[in-house]
């Protein structure tokens, strides 16, 4: 994991779930961390996979072809050959692990795209819906059957799995149990909540650096997956310097900082020029946290700090398109996209892999000359929506996400935005399930669907 030039969705308590997470990345994120789980309660979990794949779809018309796909690679699930009388063509879509871990679902087609290279057909099938299981990684509590921690392969390269904890033996534990789905374990000493205080975890290790010291060097002898922490400033910024030096000495590969002390609130401005103390101070990676709201705080807080790479906690609950360099889209549109998501990503995602893929082009030779025209048609398809139309899926729905968290999730955004009190707000605080929010927001037709399919 390199720490360089990143930006950083930061750890949120009952926000930073999987669903969140794969859209920050979807707008731009670089590295994604989950929200902080405590040490005793991830200790008690077994890890559980729910299928090799999430990949559900629905098709009309179709008729998908089995092919041998022995020369191809382990990865390879099948092919789809979507036949069309409207161009006498067809086009085969490659249906890979990357694909399969991308969550896109929900696709009725009547229009292909390119005259593609012939197949071995092994076996022809008609079909009309097909649903394979979840895909996620799981941590789940033993005896209660809770759902601690999911992940899944997608974001196996960028997600950050944040511990919080007050004793080296039971971090180490903990972190054992995910570091191999993960890309690298965080210890969490900047959470100034209560629950997190109380049981000597958090901001609580800020006045213990013998007990960091202890925690830190003890994960980076035992583990091969990075590890890093994140804090808050001291009461000095001297005070803070120190730290951040011992910290540097544990032999961790990144620091985050929160440009704000223990007893400062959310409303209190971050002391950006204090984070500066600590970059000129250590040559570790700083990863800076505090008051990033739109795309382009991200470069004044690189500027005032001369941090490396930038965090962004409330900036990106209220809207995750704050990633993107584009610039933010409209608040409403990304709280659909929180529990809906346009499933042209599907075909755009698999039609990339297979004209691009170097896998493709060495086993297809006629890849190379045909890509520009099957993309060149692929988005002719796209302007037409008679020829191609898409339907939805949910982050939420598809990925089973707890309903605490994704109710805590869209109040937040609610509330920054309007208010509970009006009818949105009541409808959300109401919502008992998903089936209940995916009726308010008028995806029942998809909730029935995926639940009606999963196998979980």
């Amino acid at each position: 994991m390199e720490y360089d030039n990143k930006l950083v969705l930061a750890p949120m308590v009952r926000v930073g779930t999987l669903p969140l997470r794969l859209l920050a990345a979807d707008y731009g994120a670089d590295i994604t961390y989950g929200e902080e789980i405590i040490d005793h309660k991830m200790v008690k979990c077994h890890r559980k996979l729910n299928g090799h794949g999430h990949l559900i779809y629905e098709i009309n018309r179709v008729e998908i072809l089995h092919i041998n796909v022995e020369n191809i690679g382990h990865d390879v699930v099948g092919y789809m050959v979507i036949s069309a009388s409207m161009y006498k063509a067809m086009c085969v879509i490659k249906i890979d692990k990357w694909v399969l871990d991308s969550s896109i679902i929900g696709i009725n087609i009547n229009l292909s795209f390119l005259v593609c290279p012939s197949v071995k057909i092994v076996r022809k099938m008609e079909a009309y819906k097909c649903a394979k299981r979840l895909g996620s990684i799981d941590f789940v509590e033993k005896g209660t059957g809770n759902v601690v921690f999911r992940t899944c392969n997608e974001e196996r390269n960028r997600v950050v799995f944040q511990i919080g904890t007050s004793d080296a033996v039971r971090a180490l534990a903990a972190a054992q149990l995910v570091c191999k789905d993960v890309a690298a374990v965080d210890i969490n000493m900047g959470c100034p909540k209560s629950f997190s205080v109380s049981g000597g975890m958090g901001a609580a290790l800020l006045s213990k650096p013998d007990l960091i010291h202890d925690i830190l060097t003890t994960l980076r002898r035992n583990l091969d997956t990075p590890v890093t922490c994140k804090i808050r400033l001291l009461k000095s910024p001297q005070d803070t310097v120190e730290l951040a030096r011992r910290i540097e000495k544990t032999g961790v590969s990144a620091l985050a900082v929160h440009g704000r002390k223990v007893a400062d609130r959310p409303r209190d401005p971050a002391k950006w020029d204090e984070i500066a103390d600590v970059v000129e101070s250590i040559s570790i990676p700083v990863i800076a946290n505090g008051d990033v709201f739109e795309y382009d705080d991200i470069q004044r807080i690189k500027a005032a700090t001369g941090a490396s790479s930038v965090m962004v906690a409330r900036g990106a609950l209220w809207n995750a398109s704050i990633f993107s360099p584009h610039g933010k889209l409209p608040w409403e549109d990304v709280k659909r996209e929180y529990v809906r998501k346009d499933g042209r990503n599907f075909l755009l995602r698999s039609l990339s892999i297979w004209f691009c893929s170097s896998k493709s082009v060495t086993n297809y030779p006629l890849m190379g000359s045909l890509s520009l025209v099957g993309m060149i048609v692929f988005a002719f398809a796209i302007l037409y929506r008679k020829s191609l139309i898409c339907t939805f899926r949910s982050q939420s729905i598809l990925w089973d996400n707890d309903i605490k968290s994704t109710k805590h999730t869209l109040k937040e955004m609610i509330m920054h935005y309007s208010g509970l009190e009006l009818p949105e707000g009541k409808a959300v605080i109401k919502s008992e399930s998903l089936a209940v929010l995916a009726r308010f927001y008028g995806e029942e037709e998809y909730y029935d669907f995926v639940t009606r399919n999963r196998f979980l």
